[in-house]
């Protein structure tokens, strides 16, 4: 018959073991098989340098804006986005109905006056003929006379109102076949349409609070960022140094412009001053787009590793 395990052995043989695994774990991290491992690296001087940084928008030099000059329904669109027009070009058409019946109308106005400025001009004509015939009659009175030339008098005032009347209707005519111009709306330089915000059947009207019907971009090979700068920055910059920057379009990609424009208008952005600074961004393959976001590096001092006056030089050169 074998005997038992008394309980309190067992317990004694499970500590024994733990701290055998507990030993031996310490001596392997004290050897290094199992402890944290280091790399080294020599110290290098390098190049230090000081940089401004901030983001901001990207937008073409110069845009413009397209209103509709007078109220209508558009009747036809010829431009849509990214359409690359020329000054002069056909954007969209408003029913011109309406505006041809004004300049009919304006039209029969002036036939009528220029029939009216006939009329008196054709009896002041006869008034003077009869003036003449009375003179040579011997028992004519003055009376007569007189009353003859009265006549002449008003037929001239007669004139003189419907001659006014006549260049009243002319400009009357010019409005109505203006308005009716208007209602091709052109484009008003060469570009590329950026910005399409009407379709055909909307009614449109004029005055402050008219919508832009097209938004024209006039090269854009030619960008800026306009950035937002901390009032505690603004200071180290200076029109024509160099800056780079990104977009999120393009990560591995780096661009490059210049400070052209360095904004004195001051803008408190959540109790933060801050000034507009533009920065150019040359864009021959077209690759940025408007309205993308740029991270603008620049680099306003730098000192290479002796670290003298003379290594210093503020805003040259790319940021690396």
């Amino acid at each position: 018959m074998i005997p038992r395990a008394r309980p309190g052995w067992i317990i004694s043989i499970v500590v024994a073991l733990a701290v055998a695994a507990a030993g031996y774990g310490w001596y392997q991290a004290r050897e290094g098989n199992g402890g944290p491992r280091y790399r080294t690296a020599p110290v290098e001087r390098g190049l230090l340098q000081g940089v401004v940084a901030a983001s901001g928008t990207l937008n073409a030099v110069g845009t413009v804006e397209v209103e509709a000059q007078i109220s209508g329904q558009v009747k036809e669109i010829y431009a849509d986005f990214n359409t690359p027009v020329k000054q002069g070009q056909v954007l969209a058409r408003i029913d011109p109905s309406s505006y041809e019946l004004r300049v009919s109308q304006a039209r029969a106005d002036l036939d009528a006056a220029n029939s009216a400025v006939a009329v008196a001009r054709s009896q002041l004509e006869a008034q003077a003929a009869e003036a003449e015939r009375v003179k040579k009659l011997r028992g004519a009175t003055r009376s007569k006379l007189r009353a003859i030339q009265g006549q002449i008098r008003i037929s001239e005032a007669q004139i003189g109102s419907a001659l006014a009347a006549v260049k009243q209707r002319e400009a009357q005519l010019a409005q109505a076949q203006a308005d009716l111009e208007r209602t091709i709306i052109r484009a008003p330089v060469d570009g590329t349409v950026i910005l399409r915000n009407v379709d055909a059947g909307q009614t449109v009207a004029t005055g402050p609070q008219a919508p832009v019907l097209f938004t024209i971009a006039r090269d854009l090979h030619d960008m800026q960022a306009e950035v937002a700068i901390d009032q505690a920055d603004v200071g180290r910059l200076k029109v024509g140094q160099i800056a780079t920057f990104k977009v999120d379009a393009f990560p591995r990609r780096s661009f490059s412009g210049e400070i052209r424009q360095i904004r004195k208008a001051p803008r408190n952005v959540q109790n933060s001053v801050r000034y507009t600074v533009v920065i150019s961004a040359p864009n021959p393959d077209l690759a940025l787009l408007p309205g993308m976001t740029a991270n603008v590096r620049i680099v306003v001092d730098q000192r290479a590793q002796g670290g003298g006056q003379g290594d210093r030089r503020p805003g040259t050169g790319a940021a690396r």
